[in-house]
């Protein structure tokens, strides 16, 4: 049953994509070949969403062509104008270095008229709405952030001795995602949000900025346990999964690592080796969202743009799809 209701419900995402903004369409055989920039290497997450839509291109008759733009903004712009000189008319499936389209890459779409794919990093409204057909997909990073703090709160409730000192604060080391990034803040301010209406109070030994990295996640953690060791962490609450693993890598390379119920680390996404995590109880939860529908509602927009089954100027809450998140625990 529970089987059944997920295919309905994945089935029902897209019947409300195709009713919201197209026309019915006829599947032709013709392979048409589809830019994908990336903003970076895809890190695990995006590795996941990469995986289900090169295995979902085929369905469309698509072939993905990737880019990476090593966080460089320079090098994107490079990229997509290179594109743009041999298809203006094809859509583009944009992951943007630069989120506020500062860096000549809206430009350079906005004056070719070129159709585009948002996903992952969403652009301000009023960018979107700058571009004649544009669209987003991606997951609310509140809605991440109001189910992490749900996770530990209903933790919290069933082991309340994790406040080792009882004095009423739960110690927490916060890592965040890129400085100046729309899904760090809030994703942070969201889960503090939920944390305060709880009434649960937070005391934080660090928050520090780790940029979405594992690598550089492991460096601050372990830097701060060699010099302040363990006693009074009492929860790591991360952005995402690859900086909750590092932190992890660190309480187990110092020989600190407890069981997940008595060292809640939390992270978003629910990437493989966090789940693994997560069995192992080595850390308590991540949230997740269906990568596989969100790699269909991508394609499907492509497609029906490059077939001319998209209206132009449609209003913004027609342009953004966003796909639910679902709490991950053992």
């Amino acid at each position: 049953m529970k089987f059944l209701a997920k295919f309905i419900q994945k089935a029902l995402a897209l019947i409300l994509i195709s009713c919201a903004v197209f026309t019915v369409y006829a599947q032709d055989s013709a392979i048409e070949t589809v830019s994908v920039f990336y903003y970076d290497k895809p890190d695990q997450m995006l590795s996941i969403l990469n995986d289900k839509l090169q295995k979902s291109a085929s369905y469309f008759d698509f072939k993905l062509q990737a880019f990476e733009a090593q966080k460089q903004s320079a090098r994107q712009l490079a990229q997509v104008r290179a594109h743009l000189e041999q298809d203006k008319k094809s859509v583009v499936i944009l992951n943007p270095v630069d989120q506020g389209g500062t860096d000549g890459v809206m430009h350079a779409l906005r004056r070719s008229q070129t159709p585009v794919v948002f996903f992952n990093r969403r652009p301000p409204n009023s960018l979107l709405n700058t571009l004649p057909i544009a669209f987003y997909v991606g997951a609310s990073p509140q809605e991440a952030g109001r189910l992490q703090a749900e996770i530990l709160i209903e933790h919290l409730e069933v082991h309340p001795w994790l406040d080792k000192n009882q004095d009423g604060k739960l110690s927490v080391i916060l890592l965040k995602g890129e400085f100046d990034n729309e899904d760090t803040d809030l994703r942070t301010v969201s889960f503090l949000g939920k944390m305060r209406s709880s009434n649960l109070k937070l005391e934080f030994l660090l928050v520090k900025n780790a940029d979405w990295s594992e690598t550089k996640a492991y460096e601050i953690v372990k830097n701060y346990l060699e010099a302040h060791g363990d006693k009074e962490v009492e929860a790591v609450v991360s952005n995402n999964d690859s900086m909750a693993l590092g932190a992890m890598k660190a309480f187990k390379e110092l020989g600190l690592i407890k069981k997940g119920p008595d060292l809640p680390i939390l992270g978003i996404d629910g990437v493989q080796d966090m789940q693994e995590a997560i069995k192992k109880e080595e850390c308590l939860g991540t949230v997740i969202c269906d990568y596989e529908q969100m790699a269909q509602t991508i394609l499907e927009l492509a497609f029906k743009i490059n077939h001319k089954q998209v209206k132009a100027k449609l209003p913004l809450k027609e342009r953004i799809f966003l796909i639910p998140y679902k709490k991950y625990q053992a």
